[in-house]
């Protein structure tokens, strides 16, 4: 596989997160919060809405970071600018999972998250996924910064 391939997979399969992520927004959320017996007439179903969709934004914003990555796979990709771009997908992350457990916690205690495990999963899930960020953020830049020491000896 060529590298100019790997970065049109990369990028196509970033499409397709981005397309479920799009459907989960528009479509698994509003049903998600009318299960829970709340229609679109009362403010707690759109305060509800609206804290999910915030939610979700940092997830669209790693995904750009992504597509920004997936460019330097034609060339170089170990850059001490592309270990930045990890941490930062991981920072947000590791923030929009402090976030969205904050606010299940707070729709629990109210009464209005029934699908309380599900979330807790997803944090748990969305914690893992940051520490593999940072580390791989970390193992980049130590990768940039070897070839940057065999090129000074050349």
């Amino acid at each position: 596989m060529t590298k100019k391939s790997l970065c049109y997979l990369v990028r196509i399969s970033i499409i397709a997160v981005a397309l479920c992520g799009l459907f989960i927004c528009l479509c698994a959320y509003p049903f998600g919060v009318a299960l829970n017996g709340l229609d679109a007439t009362e403010p707690e179903m759109w305060i509800q809405m609206v804290f999910y969709w915030i939610s979700a934004l940092p997830c669209f914003a790693i995904l750009g970071i992504g597509w920004r990555m997936s460019s330097s796979l034609k060339g170089e990709f170990f850059t001490h600018k592309n270990a930045r771009m990890l941490e930062r997908a991981g920072y947000l992350l590791f923030c929009d999972a402090v976030f969205y457990l904050a606010g299940n916690v707070g729709f629990m205690i109210i009464g209005q998250n029934i699908f309380a495990i599900f979330s807790f999963m997803m944090v748990a899930f969305a914690l893992v996924v940051s520490l593999a960020f940072f580390a791989a953020g970390h193992y980049v830049a130590r990768a940039a910064s070897l070839r940057e020491e065999n090129e000074s000896y050349i």
